[in-house]
């Protein structure tokens, strides 16, 4: 695809409309895909790239970019989606007063301020014996996208989530999206968002995800959008 200017950053989009083959932007694996959901859904993404000749002290701008490449091709569809940030704090802590007190909006940095973003969930507590865990989600305003798009590049244990459902903010849909992007089912204690299984939980409900890559010694940033084929035109 013939790259496109956003500002003074080059963006270029990569179709790929099987991820469980070989493609340019993301591969799952079939054979664990269907260990989650048999059979396992068809998924697609739609990619998009910004590299950088120099140092990668710019990465934020063009993850930015990137993001706003995203959101434009996501409103272009014709089924409208709200975007939400799904956040997540770090590993399970032990379940003390102050964790409990603090929950997870206190210790979120630039999220602490409630008018930051659009509508927000409860702070919803998943539980693991005497340990927990908080989740919520926060709705992407025109304003916050950028900011959503930094938070989610750097804090792997978020995701950004396009969905037409109207129960996002619902502590039952955000625990089900916390089981999901960390595999509760296993024993693994995970920290990072597990791509492949959110996909298969949510995408089939016509879900999309926006996930952001690009950290450190990267000279590209980039942002996939991962979808059932038919609600991710890659043709």
């Amino acid at each position: 695809m013939p790259a496109r200017a956003t500002m003074t950053t080059e963006v270029s989009r990569i179709m790929s409309p099987d991820l469980y083959d070989d493609n340019e932007s993301l591969v799952f694996d079939h054979d664990r895909a269907e260990e989650l959901s048999r059979p396992a859904p068809p998924l697609a993404a739609v990619s998009f790239v910004a590299k950088t000749e120099g140092l990668p002290d710019g990465l934020a701008e063009l993850a930015r970019a990137c993001g706003a490449e995203a959101a434009s091709f996501v409103a272009a569809l014709s089924v409208p989606r709200q975007g939400w940030l799904f956040v997540a704090d770090g590993p399970w802590r032990e379940a003390t007063s102050l964790v409990l007190h603090r929950r997870l909006w206190k210790n979120c940095g630039s999220l602490s301020e409630s008018e930051v973003g659009g509508r927000r969930s409860e702070e919803v507590a998943i539980r693991n014996g005497r340990n927990v865990r908080y989740a919520g989600v926060v709705q992407i305003t025109p304003e916050f996208r950028d900011q959503a798009v930094d938070i989610a590049r750097t804090d792997h244990a978020c995701a950004i989530i396009f969905s037409s459902r109207v129960d996002m903010t619902n502590p039952a849909t955000i625990e089900s999206i916390f089981c999901s992007a960390f595999s509760c089912a296993s024993d693994e204690a995970r920290i990072n968002v597990d791509w492949l299984a959110l996909a298969v939980a949510f995408c089939p409900q016509g879900d999309i995800l926006l996930r952001v890559s690009g950290l450190f010694d990267d000279r590209e940033a980039a942002v996939d959008l991962i979808a059932m084929p038919e609600n991710l035109p890659t043709r």
